[in-house]
């Protein structure tokens, strides 16, 4: 079983990534987004050719099996869209809250974040 990286994505500047948070982007097998256009944007700056695969709240349950199905098989990095609201949302599918959910055994571990001052 891997651990899911939760990894906040820097509000306004790319450069205020950090350097915990672009090593965990380089090193996991899957990486999953709340906004892949962001994402993309953010990993082509990272020169990282990994390809973000779409997972948020509204997502399919089967999404979420194929991510959970993911984690058992590595680490998997989940990058929020500005900073971390996917923590805070509502409701995912399943009931639970917030789309950001720990799957069963697994471990979650949220990378540090640029805040402001």
């Amino acid at each position: 079983m891997g651990t899911l990286f939760v990894v906040a994505t820097p509000i306004g500047n790319l450069e205020d990534i950090s350097p915990r948070s672009q090593a965990v982007l380089e090193s996991a097998a899957v990486i999953y987004a709340e906004d892949t256009r962001r994402t993309r944007k953010l990993l082509t700056h990272l020169g990282i050719r990994n390809r973000p695969l779409s997972l948020h709240g509204d997502s399919a349950d089967s999404a979420w099996r194929d991510a959970a199905a993911a984690l058992a098989d590595g680490d998997v990095a989940y990058v929020t869209d500005g900073g971390t609201p996917a923590g805070g949302a509502p409701r995912a599918p399943g009931g639970e809250a917030g789309p950001v959910r720990r799957p069963p055994g697994g471990g979650r571990a949220p990378r540090p974040r640029p805040a402001p001052p």
